[in-house]
């Protein structure tokens, strides 16, 4: 814990509201017994019928890291995966629910584990779920 707000490592409080946002969890790794900061996001692949797929983009902005990207919502502890989706049609794409037909089925999990210095000796993990989802029939007709 003293390493926190120190020598670029954010302070223990910034931590915490991380936390209480739900932005992230701590989750004790079974293979070592080393607790990590989780990064828990739910990434919507929104295809039409045609195939296009729906991206966000920043306009004016060079900075590659800010290339276009699927929309997502950070996944909060205890949280069910398709009520998180859910939350990022609503939210992130501002449309009902029901415009939206996320496939149960088609779920991928990408997971990397990392060393981040703002973060200290604390193991961050960034989890991944793309679910893929598609246009209501009723909007495509639209």
């Amino acid at each position: 814990l003293a390493q926190f707000g120190r020598g670029g490592v954010v302070a223990l409080a910034y931590l915490s509201e991380e936390l209480v946002q739900g932005i992230v969890t701590l989750e004790r790794r079974s293979s070592d017994g080393r607790v990590a900061r989780v990064v828990d996001a739910v990434l919507l692949k929104v295809s039409r019928l045609n195939g296009d797929v729906l991206v966000e983009v920043e306009e004016g902005v060079a900075n590659a890291s800010d290339a276009p990207s699927l929309p997502r919502v950070y996944r909060r502890a205890h949280e069910n995966l398709f009520a998180a989706a859910r939350r990022g049609v609503t939210r992130i794409l501002k449309v009902h629910e029901n415009a939206i037909d996320i496939d149960g089925d088609n779920v991928q999990v990408v997971e990397e584990e990392m060393q981040l210095a703002a973060y200290g000796t604390l193991l961050t993990i960034h989890r991944r779920h793309i679910i893929s989802a598609y246009v209501s029939e009723e909007l495509e007709e639209i």
